[in-house]
Order: structure tokens, then sequence, then C-alpha cells
């Protein structure tokens, strides 16, 4: 895929998921292959990327790392701009040429640090978007922005739904098998892990994400053990049907406290790497848990509910 595209993000969105659903199914993944001229066993390609055997695959599984680039890049551009136009504008102002109707390799490079962008990989971003390798037009970014945009409002509609009452059950019985799995669930991650917060870390979210997507929810889960019915887990805390989960819907004490911390750390210490400092011995790389507790006392933080299990995910 690098050799052919550059770069398996370029392969991904030109090739594979031109419509931005998130995942693509196996027979849209086998054109994709053929669609490149790939000569190899396609077959065995899918089923070593398909490790929960669902039959369909997403970016995550496919490129964990740039999953991460795309996924916070697409997050980034939504907040930051009011659709394709509006970006494009914005970055070809401070281009050689202001009045350009595409972008450039060192235009979009430019621009996009211009604008805020802090997550690196500007050249690999490019490369994905630009439909002829070398120029960034409206329509490259309105493919993908457009399709983003409607999530958001169907995410935000199916919250509201959530918000007047959930929706509706189609049995008592199943909402109770529901329960009875997520309850299932929790125990088994406090047991192999301590706490809910530290099995969110360490095995559920990349990067400390503050949300997981099915694919990946069903891949942690068979990594690390769970025998459950992992699709009827995912129904029990994806209740709003928006196709992700958060923290707060797997442990909500452990996020409350955690916004506290983090609301607590800014107000006292400006942020985190001052906190550390401040608490850590000069010159070391980690502070003992018993210190760390202390130090908190110290200045205030003591007595939230909540505050062990949350110590121990961190």
């Amino acid at each position: 895929l690098e050799k052919r595209q550059g770069s398996a993000l370029r392969a991904w969105l030109h090739f594979f998921d031109p419509s931005n659903a998130g995942w693509v199914s196996r027979s849209t993944f086998y054109k994709g292959l053929k669609d490149m001229d790939y000569d190899g066993l396609a077959l065995e390609v899918f089923q070593a990327i398909d490790i929960d055997q669902a039959g369909e695959v997403a970016l995550e599984e496919f490129d964990s790392k740039l999953f991460d680039v795309w996924r916070r890049f697409r997050a980034w551009s939504m907040t930051t701009f009011r659709g394709s136009e509006d970006m494009l504008s914005r970055l070809v102002q401070g281009s050689a040429d202001p009045a350009a109707q595409c972008l450039d390799g060192a235009g979009f490079r430019s621009g996009v640090v211009r604008e805020g962008w802090t997550g690196g990989h500007e050249d690999v971003l490019f490369q994905a978007l630009a439909g002829d390798k070398h120029h960034i037009a409206v329509l490259d970014l309105s493919s993908w922005m457009d399709v983003e945009e409607s999530r958001q409002r169907r995410k935000n509609l199916a919250r509201a739904r959530a918000a007047r009452g959930g929706r509706r059950r189609s049995t008592l019985l199943q909402a109770q098998a529901k329960m009875l799995q997520a309850e299932d669930f929790k125990a088994f991650l406090k047991k192999k892990y301590g706490s809910l917060l530290r099995a969110w870390r360490v095995a559920l979210a990349r990067n400390d994400a503050p949300t997981v997507h099915k694919p990946q929810f069903f891949k942690a889960c068979s990594t690390m053990g769970w025998i459950g019915d992992v699709r009827l887990l995912w129904q029990a805390f994806d209740r709003d049907g928006s196709g992700s989960v958060s923290v707060d819907e797997l442990d909500l004490q452990g996020a409350i406290v955690l916004a506290r911390f983090k609301d607590f750390i800014e107000k006292t210490f400006g942020s985190t790497t001052a906190a550390f400092r401040a608490m850590a011995p000069s010159g070391a790389y980690r502070i003992a848990l018993r210190s760390f507790e202390e130090c908190l006392a110290n200045r205030g933080f003591v007595g939230y509910p909540g505050m062990k299990q949350m110590m121990h995910g961190l």
C-alpha cells in the first residue's frame, strides 16, 4: 500500500472507505485490493486484519497509529472550521497565492499548523487527502467533512432521544440480559485490572482516548479474554446508539472524580507537567503512589468517593 499509494491512510480513504463510513465489508475490502492491482491472497489479508471475525474491518484494525492521527485530525477540523469551504479558504489565506482554489503540500502544512493543528503527520495527511496527490481542493475536504457533520448530527439526535427517555427496549428480558452482561464485564475488568478506570486506560482506549468505537471495543474484549456475548455487551454500554462508548458510560464515578482531579491540577498547578515537577523528587521520572497521595492530600485533594480507584487507574 505504501509503495502504490504512499500510505495506508490514503489507500483506506480512496480505495477501501471513500464514503468515510469508518468500516468496510469483506467484499468492499476485496474490491479495494483489486482496484489497486494487488495480486496477493486477499482472503488471507482480510482474515489477518479481521481478528474478531466480525466480517468487517475498520481503519483502527487496518493501521492503529494512522487511525489515531486521522481521528484526531477529523475532530480538530470539525471544531476549528465551519465546513470544507471555510477550511480551504482559511488554509489558503497564508499561502503564496491567497486567491487559489486549491492547496499544495507546503500550503497545507503551514496552513494547518497556523490554524492550531499540533498533531503532526502533516505530510501523511496531505498525501491522504489530495485527490490528485499534488493538490487539495474543496471537494477533497467535503467528501469526508460532510459525512462527519451528518454523523455528528445523528449522534446529537441519538443523545437527545436518550435524554427524553431512552430507546425502546425490545423486551424486558433483553434489557435484563444486557444489564447482566454489563455487570459481569465490570466484575471481570475489576478482577483482571484492579479498577474500571485502569481497565479503560490499559485495555480499552488507546492513548487515553475519551471514547472507543465498536471494532476497537470488540477487539479489546477478544484480546483480554472476555468470553461473554460481546454484541449484547456493546448494546448495554452504547445505550444512546451513537456508535461509541465513553469512559463515563463504563465508570461514571471514576469519570467524575477524574474530571475533578483534572480541574484541581489545572487550578492548583497550571498543567500536569507542572504538577508532576512540584510533587516528584528533582530529576525523577516517577513518584511513589503513597507520596503522590500525600502531596495531593496536603494540597486539599482528599475525601472524594472513588479516589482510591482513580489513583490505581492513573
